[in-house]
């Protein structure tokens, strides 16, 4: 039996140990008993096994906490896990008297109190409902003590992504008459490009979240603002005849010679482009060594996809960048995700029944974490979701679709990672997730090898969006999955 370092000290204050029947607990002929305050001692708690209540409710772990006289669950059971009929297993340190469990709790706005002797009888359902109280009776009737017994519940639901309207802001550096915005990130830190009928600002902060510092800016060209694009070291933009500007510093900008049809993204230290020729051609900027522009598919979207976004997962050699949607150039609509791996554009998806043709969606990669209920190390995987956007015919998109595979196959997301109806539709917002140090708020219970005071949680920030007929949205909205949010166990 494994028993913590609480136990182990407690253990040092034995008294006497006796040889005797155990009458109580398993079918040992053996059991140790004493005199000692270790008399009472509960050394493990279990719920058993019941499916109708939840797989695998007999492997949720439970913390017994010796000092303070208290059983309890640290990774809570799932919102609206029925916990009125629950039987449970538990095993003493020694032979005891009795145990007897006193639960009070509310029902039909009456308060009852149950008292169930656990000792005659341990298929005895309890109502863990309210509060309840485990009473140990040590084998020589000397010693009493009580534990309370908490089995948790989550009050909301933890895989449901929370957009709080009191969380939205206005678009950095905004005004009443915005036309135009968009916001990249370069080299950990966020800038957000906003054209108004006074001219163009460009914020810059640290975070998402701000504070933003703002400063007009000129250019010397017209440029088109959708085109936006930057790398650690540079930014990109098209002026509105298609020739691609940079800029290492957002004040001086200079034409490189290139004229594209529009930017697709960045990646690494090049900006990704389509050419202006009759069949478009996949370029670069600055063109490696090795490259040369090759036609694109035809099933490539030359306008409308969503941001291009790279990850660098550990199962391959370069980073993988990802974008989705847009128009073909034949006028149609894309149901397909690409995938682009530093030389080869690819179609990844394969189950074009789910994901409808789409243009100005919005991807983000996000994180889903899961904690085994027998207390094993909690594990977190990246899950793609793709919202908003619009169909052939204008129609808004107000599911929100998601994979785990890196676009191949997409499902319709849970009903608690669909978008609230407060947000608007929109298409073309741009969606980073940056992450924000979140302070301990309580001392609650935690089984923990060294107190949790912080932790970093990972927040979705959607910025701008624009309507069907192009009206810009003022709004840059703040989303976090429950979970992560919550109190980390390890």
């Amino acid at each position: 039996m494994k028993l913590n370092k609480l136990i182990y000290i407690a253990l040092s204050a034995i008294v006497t140990v006796v040889a005797a029947c155990n009458k109580n607990h398993d079918d040992s002929s053996t059991t140790v008993y004493t005199t000692s305050n270790t008399s009472t001692l509960v050394t493990a708690f279990s719920l058993k096994a019941n499916t109708a209540v939840m797989t695998n409710l007999d492997s949720v772990y439970f913390t017994v906490d010796p000092e303070r006289r208290v059983i309890y669950n640290a990774d809570s059971l799932p919102m609206g896990t029925n916990v009125t009929k629950l039987l449970t297993s538990v095993t003493f340190y020694s032979a005891i008297q009795s145990a007897t469990y006193i639960a009070q709790y509310t029902s039909g706005g009456v308060t009852k109190t149950d008292t169930i002797k656990y000792t005659d009888s341990s298929t005895d359902s309890i109502n863990f409902s309210g509060k309840v109280t485990l009473k140990v009776v040590s084998y020589d009737g000397n010693n009493t003590a009580e534990y309370d017994v908490k089995v948790n519940v989550h009050k909301v639901d933890p895989d449901t992504i929370v957009w709080s309207p009191t969380a939205r802001r206005d678009l950095p550096g905004s005004g009443n008459d915005n036309l135009h915005q968009r916001t990249v990130e370069s080299d950990d830190h966020y800038y957000c490009l906003l054209q108004t009928s006074q001219g163009f600002y460009i914020s810059d902060a640290e975070t998402p979240a701000g504070p933003w510092s703002t400063q007009a800016i000129t250019w010397g060209f017209v440029p088109d603002v959708e085109t936006f694009a930057a790398t650690d070291s540079e930014f990109f933009i098209l002026d509105t005849d298609g020739y691609l500007h940079k800029s290492s510093d957002l004040i001086t900008w200079n034409a490189t010679g290139d004229r594209w049809k529009n930017i697709i993204g960045t990646y690494q230290d090049r900006v990704l482009g389509l050419t202006t020729d009759t069949r478009p051609k996949h370029d670069e900027y600055p063109r490696r060594a090795t490259f040369t522009p090759t036609p694109a598919d035809t099933l490539f979207p030359v306008s409308g996809y969503s941001q291009l976004i790279s990850i660098d997962p550990d199962w391959a050699v370069n980073p993988q960048a990802l974008m989705a949607g847009g128009y073909l150039a034949n006028g149609t609509l894309s149901d397909r995700t690409w995938g682009y791996d530093g030389d080869t554009w690819a179609i990844v998806s394969s189950n074009r029944s789910v994901l409808p043709p789409l243009t100005d969606v919005t991807l983000v990669p996000y994180l889903v974490t899961k904690t085994p209920y027998y207390g094993g190390k909690t594990t977190q995987s990246v899950v793609w979701l793709l919202f908003g956007g619009f169909t052939q015919t204008g129609a808004a998109n107000r599911v929100t679709y998601q994979s785990s595979n890196m676009g191949i196959t997409w499902t319709k997301a849970a009903n608690g990672m669909q978008l609230p109806p407060f947000i608007p539709d929109f298409g073309h917002a741009q969606a980073f997730v940056h992450y924000i140090t979140l302070p301990l708020q309580s001392a609650a219970p935690r089984r923990v090898s060294q107190p949790v005071t912080s932790w970093k949680c990972p927040y979705i920030y959607l910025f701008g969006g624009m309507t069907a007929n192009g009206t810009l949205h003022n709004n840059v909205w703040t989303g976090v999955l429950n979970r992560l949010s919550f109190k980390p166990i390890y």
